[in-house]
């Protein structure tokens, strides 16, 4: 009798194709087409086990999430009579501060110019080109950049209809804002292009930059409530539509490390819905109460605290949710690159304890 080789020879001495026994991976084994869907071939196997395809879905999904947002944004604020008179009286209560109030916000919003501007463009492609991911660097000075332009060009082209009477100053759009739209692109550049094990850092980062200056403009009276949120769902708009392209290019890969602490993603959506259920509550006591809103001002006042504190809860929520959207994924790495396994390190020898008296 002769011993049957090694590998499972057929009859024929030939060996059965598509089979492969030096591989511990069962999906290894599998017909291409599968293979493919498993997430195995030419794309490889992510970490994590998770097939590295599909990550320009996920963005996708989330850009028209953020876009058809900031058009409801638009059309409840900007096209309609109640929206614009709440949001005008609003506006008005702003004057209702202290100067101290006022001088803080004007201090926040003088530190948003153009040189800043461009100093943060260069350092987000610095940070990037730094860890080798140039691509990943264009893509975020090209979000921050191509948001504000594209805030100014709406300015100037979305209609505001004149529903309601007031002073001129008050009568002009202001949606998105300009202001906003810049903090939230730095945000949203540093989310982008921080390594993942930092994303925990990047985040709040982020939510405090971008909350502090939306919050800013509407205390100095600059800007309304619409056009703060505008202006951040806008960066995510735009942003979401870079990483489209940049995952089709090839350049988004699973990643086991870029997760935001639970505990730490928790206490920021509590943040957010803190600040709204406040408004929320400032607002009944508006409506419930109406002796409270006869004096002069007082409708001004209570609308600015609501959509103050609003607005900054949606800030803070929208950018959580960017967050969440992009931290399974590392960004600007090929992906065939993130799938290769670590060479393996060698053990250290157990050092000997020296004897007295010798060895």
């Amino acid at each position: 009798m002769h011993a049957r080789p090694a590998g499972g020879m057929l009859g024929g001495g030939m060996e059965r194709p598509g089979r492969t026994t030096s591989s511990r991976d069962p999906r290894a084994r599998l017909p291409e087409p599968l293979a493919a869907l498993a997430g195995v071939g030419k794309a490889g196997v992510g970490s994590a086990g998770r097939p590295v395809g599909g990550a320009w879905l996920r963005f996708a999904a989330a850009a028209v999430a953020s876009l058809a947002a900031f058009w409801a944004v638009y059309a409840v604020f900007v096209l309609t009579e109640p929206g614009q008179r709440s949001e005008n009286l609003g506006l008005l209560g702003a004057v209702l501060r202290s100067e101290a109030d006022r001088q803080a916000s004007l201090g926040r919003l003088s530190l948003i110019s153009l040189v800043s501007f461009g100093l943060a463009v260069a350092l987000v492609f610095l940070v990037a080109t730094m860890r080798r991911r140039a691509m990943l660097g264009i893509l975020a000075a090209g979000v921050m950049v191509i948001s504000i332009v594209a805030a100014e060009i709406l300015k100037e082209v979305l209609p505001r209809p004149a529903l309601v009477d007031g002073p001129a100053w008050i009568l002009r759009n202001d949606f998105p804002s300009g202001h906003s739209t810049i903090a939230a692109g730095i945000g949203v550049a540093m989310l982008l292009v921080s390594p993942d094990r930092l994303r925990w850092l990047a985040l709040p980062t982020a939510v405090v930059i971008a909350g502090f200056i939306g919050q800013a403009t509407q205390v100095a009276g600059w800007h309304r409530l619409s056009g703060s949120i505008g202006g951040v769902l806008l960066v995510v708009a735009v942003a979401l539509s870079g990483l489209v392209a940049l995952d089709r290019a090839g350049l988004v890969a699973p990643s086991a490390h870029g997760r935001v602490s639970t505990r730490l993603r928790g206490l920021l959506v509590g943040l957010g819905a803190v600040l709204i259920v406040l408004g929320a509550i400032v607002l009944a006591i508006f409506v419930a109460f109406p002796l409270l809103r006869a004096p002069e001002g007082a409708s001004g006042a209570f609308l600015h605290t609501v959509f103050d504190a609003v607005g900054s809860g949606i800030t803070v929520l929208v950018l959580v949710a960017f967050a969440a959207t992009i931290e399974p994924y590392a960004l600007g790495i090929s992906r065939g690159v993130a799938a290769q396994p670590r060479a393996p390190v060698p053990p250290v020898p157990p050092i000997r304890p020296i004897r007295p008296g010798g060895p």
